[in-house]
């Protein structure tokens, strides 16, 4: 099965449930008598109705940051890479804070690691961005950079951690 399909039938099923089990619990608290039908009813119609909407939309924008090959790891809402280059902790930290997207972002420094912190959006509840960096041998600077969601019940980001990644790459390839 396609990651995208499964995608599709997570949110299907995690929203229509939830919507349905919530409905129906409601409506028996009023008095009325559980309905199988209309439980399976609410649970299609809302879950499908969700699933189209949300994770089409999820798609389109995926499709705007370059996209075209649906894969687990390019759906999931944690997104993570690790970068070589010869900017030391100091440099690194400076070319992050001057880029027009993650200079926006509040930045706390520790020892070997950087953690960002964006604030809520139309797209997300906000992200924690953690880089933790290694020396490598001839001065040369790893950087384990993982963007994930502030809600740690997101179940769909629309591409927002892969743009963050995005942004921490192109601004170290303008510092090269």
């Amino acid at each position: 099965m396609s990651p995208i399909i499964k995608l599709y039938l997570k949110v299907l099923f995690l929203l229509g449930l939830s919507f349905s089990a919530g409905l129906t619990i409601f409506h028996m608290f009023l008095g009325e008598e559980f309905s199988l039908f209309k439980f399976v009813f609410l649970f299609l119609f809302f879950g499908g109705f969700m699933s189209l909407i949300l994770v089409t939309k999820h798609k389109n924008r995926l499709s705007k940051l370059g996209v075209s090959d649906y894969t687990d790891t390019n759906l999931k809402v944690t997104q993570s890479t690790s970068i070589v280059t010869s900017l030391n902790p100091e440099e690194f930290s400076k070319k992050l804070q001057s880029d027009s997207v993650v200079g926006k972002m509040s930045m706390n420094q520790k020892e070997n690691a950087i953690e960002l912190n964006s604030n809520v959006t139309w797209f997300s509840w906000g992200e924690v961005i953690n880089i933790h960096s290694k020396e490598l041998a001839s001065d040369k600077y790893e950087y384990s950079v993982v963007s994930r969601p502030k809600l740690k019940t997101t179940i769909l980001d629309y591409g927002k951690n892969l743009e963050n990644i995005m942004a921490i790459e192109s601004a170290l390839e303008s510092a090269s």
